[in-house]
């Protein structure tokens, strides 16, 4: 749905007209590319037209799925013929912090934009040093999620989300956790969820009114 004005570029092109005629905030436009390199240029082109202020390019057609490699070589010619003045941001098949110089380097691109890694690693936009492995950020998540009682179904899908791939054990034993314990138990994290649940107990039976650490009734989940 989101590529369907690629099949009707005039529609797009008045669309973008209107917005940016009619509103005091800068507007940005992402495309995926089309069949042929010079189509898309040819649509780059009347896109700078419009006056946006940003355009990125998805570097897989409509069709092509993220199993299939991004075409990063088809964003050189754009970013040539583009008014450098209008910055041009590349987005697919970046998951490391290498892949974003690599991707500038090899496309002349000013910026990328990052979907799937991020879910994958949200420490990819960590610049101080090293950022995270996946399994450290998990780990902190986890940690965070026994910390405010999170709902075990919402943590179970953002990690599942994160290991996408269900041939990973992470993915296997994912999808049979029934319970935020089950889940801490796939990283190694089940004592510090049992210590956790321990301490809100304790708290309650004190201070029955002040159950928590965010001063609620909080849900003690004993499940396996």
């Amino acid at each position: 749905m989101g590529a369907a004005l690629l099949s009707d570029p005039d529609r797009l092109i008045k669309i973008l007209e209107k917005l940016v005629t009619n509103l005091s905030v800068p507007v940005s436009c992402k495309i995926r590319t089309l069949d042929s390199p010079d189509a898309t240029l040819e649509l780059c082109r009347r896109i700078e037209k419009t006056g946006v202020h940003a355009l990125a390019v998805h570097c897989r057609t409509r069709e092509e799925r993220p199993s299939q490699p991004a075409h990063w070589d088809r964003l050189t010619p754009i970013v040539a013929e583009i008014d450098p003045l209008i910055p041009i941001i590349i987005n697919g098949d970046v998951f490391l912090p290498k892949h974003i110089s690599k991707a500038r380097a090899a496309t002349g691109v000013s910026s990328v934009m990052i979907a799937r890694g991020a879910m994958i690693n949200p420490c990819i936009f960590d610049t101080k040093g090293e950022p995270a492995t996946q399994k450290e950020a998990v780990i902190r998540y986890i940690r965070h999620a026994i910390n405010y009682d999170f709902p075990y179904q919402n943590v179970k899908y953002t990690l599942m989300q994160m290991y996408d791939d269900p041939k990973t054990p992470e993915f296997l034993s994912l999808q049979n956790a029934k319970s935020m314990r089950a889940i801490s138990s796939v990283f190694g994290v089940e004592a510090y969820f049992d210590s956790t649940q321990e301490k809100w107990q304790a708290s309650a039976a004190d201070s029955p009114d002040l159950d928590g650490p965010t001063h609620k009734r909080q849900r003690i989940d004993t499940t396996a």
